[in-house]
């Protein structure tokens, strides 16, 4: 597991070949989204990941399954705006790959 965030930037999470960042980190009300960047490894043709939220007592709140892509780089915009404050963690799998990042949502 790789925890990557401080103060008001982020350090990309990276394990393997995946490289996930997540923006806004902060996450300011009244944004609904945020935007979770995957770089994966270009020599493999086409991903297929899964992307997991889970709030700090490590429950699962939301979850999206099959996300294809080609290769190279994916932007998926996630839905915040039900989510209480708090720090969150994404984790993103990917072929044999896994990577979790923190965020932190303010109201």
């Amino acid at each position: 597991m790789n925890l990557s965030a401080t103060g008001g930037y982020v350090i990309p999470a990276q394990a393997n070949n995946l490289k996930v960042t997540i923006s806004p980190n902060p996450c300011h009300s009244p944004q609904r989204s945020v935007n979770v960047k995957i770089e994966a490894d270009p020599k493999f043709s086409s991903h297929e990941c899964r992307i997991g939220i889970y709030n700090i007592k490590g429950q699962k709140v939301y979850e999206a399954r099959d996300i294809h892509f080609a290769k190279g780089i994916a932007q998926i915009t996630l839905p915040v705006s039900d989510l209480a404050s708090g720090v969150y963690l994404c984790r993103v799998k990917s072929n044999n790959s896994e990577v979790t990042t923190r965020f932190t949502i303010i109201k």
